[in-house]
Parts: C-alpha cells; structure tokens; sequence
C-alpha cells in the first residue's frame, strides 16, 4: 500500500511545475539567479515589483506589428 502515495506525489508535485512554468513562477528565481551571477553588485528587485515589471513589459505600449 506504500506505493501509491509516491505516484500521487510526483503527480502534484508534476502538475505544481506545470503550473508555475505557465504562470511565469520560476521566472523570478531565474531572474534572482541571473542577478546574483552577472549583477552581484546592484540589489535584485522584490517578487512584487519583479512581477509589476514583467505585466508592464507584456502590457505597456504597443506590442504588435502593424
């Protein structure tokens, strides 16, 4: 009976992944990443104003081609 619960575990912990790839979550820890790797000087931005940012560069300004 042991079994089951690690196949329903890797399921959520699959769908989580999923999920967060989709809705952009894992771009903030890249983004802390990259920061500390090539701006280990300058402080990285906040996991609010880091996704304020993002939703200003898709939404802000004219986005298509013609």
């Amino acid at each position: 009976m042991a079994e089951p619960a690690p196949v329903w575990r890797r399921c959520v912990l699959a769908a989580r992944d999923v999920w967060a790839g989709a809705t952009g979550a894992h771009g903030y820890e890249a983004y802390c990443r990259h920061r500390a790797r090539v701006h280990p000087e300058a402080p990285a931005l906040s996991r609010a104003e880091y996704e304020k940012s993002v939703l200003a560069r898709r939404y802000d300004g004219i986005s298509r081609c013609c």
